[in-house]
């Protein structure tokens, strides 16, 4: 590309003009800011990159021009929620390393009374938790 430059006396004005090496490609010709002299230009080609990032994955673009043709992309199995209905021993919902969909809703408990609770056994926690009162045989 060729642009006119504005003449000043006998020489040509640079005042205005604001390129420098580091910002023109490798290879390139120029009159920029510091001098009337002609310049090279110092930026690297940078190769195209094809990236497939992990979960939070950062990644640090390297200087240089590009041709715009950089892909970076993620694959990530996902997880399309469920319900959990609450019963006894521990229940696991497989998650980790998965970008959830939908909500894990926990089906609410009904009946939870003191004296439907053997005696002593806590249910819950925190404000909502009861404590059992039932004494009796079965």
């Amino acid at each position: 590309m060729r642009i006119g430059l504005p003449f000043k006396g006998s020489g040509v004005d640079v005042t205005g003009l604001t390129a420098t090496s580091p910002r023109v490609r490798k290879g390139k010709t120029f009159y920029g800011a510091g001098t009337d002299n002609e310049q090279s230009g110092t930026m690297q080609n940078v190769e195209a990159v094809n990236k497939k990032m992990d979960i939070n994955e950062t990644y640090n673009i390297i200087p240089g021009y590009r041709n715009g043709n950089d892909i970076f992309h993620q694959s990530l199995e996902t997880f399309y929620g469920t319900f959990v209905d609450p019963g006894p021993g521990t229940q696991v919902v497989e998650t980790k390393g998965k970008y959830a969909m939908y909500d894990v809703i926990v089906l609410e408990v009904s009946g939870l009374r003191p004296d439907v609770i053997k005696y002593g056994v806590v249910v819950g926690e925190g404000e909502g938790a009861v404590t059992g009162t039932w004494q009796g045989f079965v």
